[in-house]
């Protein structure tokens, strides 16, 4: 393996000259690329650190977060009623519980702002109109906050989705009292340790202030997985943010392995489907593991939650042959934990599910098969599955390099 190992950094590097190369050449579609370039050089990376990525992925309410947090054996990331996930929350193994948040410099901040303010072509009244835009400037920021308060229905709208530099003006200007005071002229990094710890739950649900960092990352002590493990809860695919796509597919880039969490409420939906389309275009199927996310309050019986199952299983046939899907709860899992902490209506739940010893024997079941799926491709099959990945994300550049050029315009 290590042997191995070695051979695909190589042919990696190989590959990044050969985009280079390709790039170079009269005609060709040099920013698609560059893009490409990119794609191998983060993963290359990766690759080189030996970290291997999962991602918990899937739709808004799908119960992402709360399946992380039973995989972490603890309530560690926010869960909750709507959108709780704003910025992609990576989580390794620690020594110490700590949540690390790297923060956004002001250049970087009003380098974001000033290219999406070819919202307003016309520059407002004249503060929007500069390069020397500085959200620090009151003066610019009311100008802002009025630009943005003039725009119509339509100008907030982009092929039927929010536009996208209205929703980030919006969010940097609605956080700005709170996260000023946390951002310098340097990036800058800010730990929460010991009780501390949750305030990081602020930053991860709050799009206003998620928008002022560069990344997250929590340490988690006493976990099942080893240092080399990160698992990454992302925001739901579905999002009206249109910044939260982009950053789940940022991070897809380097991820290897996914979970795809489906809600038993609702089984698979449109978007979810459109979102495994988009996963089986980037060759990723053969490194999904699909949660049937169970509300075990939901169903009237076990029958009736099966019916669930093999609908999904029936309706994901068309994108990949043979899904591996477990069904179990996670809340059921988290709660059941022997050091949870509950309040009165979580108790109350998980007295009532437990009146039901079938459903929860099932779910028990699936839960253990799930685990030790997830085990054995960490442990056993990791380099395989970090290799076919990455593999994987070659095959596409080179696609890419093969493909008849294009003009550049």
């Amino acid at each position: 393996a290590d042997q191995l190992h070695l051979e695909l950094i190589h042919t990696t590097e190989e590959l990044q000259r050969l985009l280079v190369t390709a790039g170079e050449l009269p005609g060709s579609a040099k920013t698609n690329l560059e893009r490409w370039e990119k794609i191998c050089v983060r993963s290359g990376r990766t690759l080189a650190e030996r970290q291997l990525r999962v991602a918990a992925i899937g739709a808004i309410k799908s119960g992402k977060s709360t399946l992380v947090n039973a995989l972490l054996g603890g309530d560690y990331l926010r869960r909750g009623a709507g959108v709780v996930t704003s910025i992609v929350t990576r989580v390794r193994r620690g020594e110490a519980l700590k949540a690390q948040l790297f923060f956004k410099s002001w250049k970087t901040i009003n380098n974001e702002i000033r290219q999406a303010l070819v919202l307003f072509p016309d520059g407002n009244d004249g503060e929007l109109n500069t390069a020397e835009f500085d959200l620090r400037q009151e003066k610019h920021r009311e100008s802002l906050a009025r630009g943005l308060a003039n725009l119509s229905d339509d100008q907030l709208m982009c092929t039927d989705m929010r536009d996208p530099n209205s929703v980030l003006l919006t969010a940097y200007l609605k956080g700005f009292p709170s996260a000023a005071p946390l951002i310098d002229d340097q990036e800058r990094q800010q730990a929460y340790t010991g009780e501390q710890f949750q305030q990081h739950q602020g930053f991860v649900g709050d799009d206003a202030l998620s928008v002022y960092l560069q990344d997250i990352q929590l340490e988690i002590p006493a976990t099942a997985w080893d240092e080399q493990v990160e698992i990454a809860d992302c925001q739901g695919s579905d999002s009206p943010n249109p910044h939260h796509l982009a950053m789940i597919q940022d991070y897809l880039i380097s991820a290897h392995l996914m979970i795809y969490v489906v809600s038993s409420r609702t089984g698979l939906r449109q978007a979810d489907m459109k979102f495994l389309s988009m996963l089986k275009k980037m060759d990723s199927m053969s490194n999904i593991l699909f949660a049937m996310n169970c509300d075990l309050s939901e169903h009237e019986n076990l029958a009736d939650l099966m019916r669930v199952v093999e609908r999904t299983r029936e309706e994901l046939q068309p994108i990949t042959a043979n899904p591996e899907i477990f069904s179990f709860s996670a809340l059921y899992h988290l709660f059941n934990l022997p050091d949870a902490e509950l309040n009165a209506k979580a108790q109350g739940r998980l007295s009532a599910w437990r009146a039901d010893p079938e459903m929860t024997a099932f779910a028990d079941a699936q839960h253990e098969a799930f685990i030790q799926r997830l085990q054995h491709k960490l442990k056993f099959e990791r380099f395989s599955v970090q290799a076919g990945a990455h593999l994987g994300r070659l095959d596409l550049s080179l696609i890419h390099i093969s493909e008849p050029t294009r003009p550049t315009t």
